[in-house]
């Protein structure tokens, strides 16, 4: 799934260099910096625990600059920013997730790309009411994930597949 992100922000960075009209610039860049945004989120919050758990590895993250649509230098910034974002997803794609898969069992390897999937689905940022249906179908599918995340961890500190809940 992170693969997967990496292959879509290079291809919407690309369209977003190649654009001539301003507007269709300006929606590519907020497309480009809303999945830029949710994919590091992703990683910080699942990935990274699980590397520094299993791997001697250090991953440095993309410095994420204040943008703002209206600073002159917005497009400037975002240049920068993306390809700081896709020049670590090649650090990645080239030594983090094959050692991974080396270290990993292949069940827990499944479990994150579970865990990683339904948290972009979720997207715990978006608002929604409490007492509406879309609201308790994201707390409990937030709830879900949130377990599933914490039962992945501690297989991870333990350095055995996860237990599956019980039905």
């Amino acid at each position: 799934m992170l693969t997967e992100d990496h292959r879509w922000l290079a291809d919407l960075f690309a369209r977003y260099q190649a654009a001539k009209n301003p507007r269709a610039k300006d929606d590519l860049a907020q497309r480009l910096l809303q999945l830029a945004n949710l994919h590091l989120k992703l990683e910080e919050s699942y990935l990274r625990p699980i590397v520094s758990a299993r791997l001697t590895v250090t991953i440095s993250e993309p410095r994420r600059p204040a943008l703002d649509p209206a600073d002159v230098r917005f497009h400037e910034k975002l240049n920068g920013f993306i390809t700081q974002v896709l020049s670590h997803s090649a650090v990645q794609e080239a030594q983090v997730f094959p050692a991974l898969r080396r270290v990993m069992p292949r069940g827990e390897l499944a479990t994150l790309g579970r865990v990683l999937q339904n948290a972009r689905e979720v997207r715990p940022e978006e608002k929604h009411e409490a007492g509406s249906l879309l609201g308790r179908v994201a707390t409990s599918l937030q709830n879900e994930l949130n377990d599933a995340a914490e039962r992945l961890w501690w297989s991870v500190l333990r350095g055995h597949s996860p237990r599956t809940p019980s039905p």
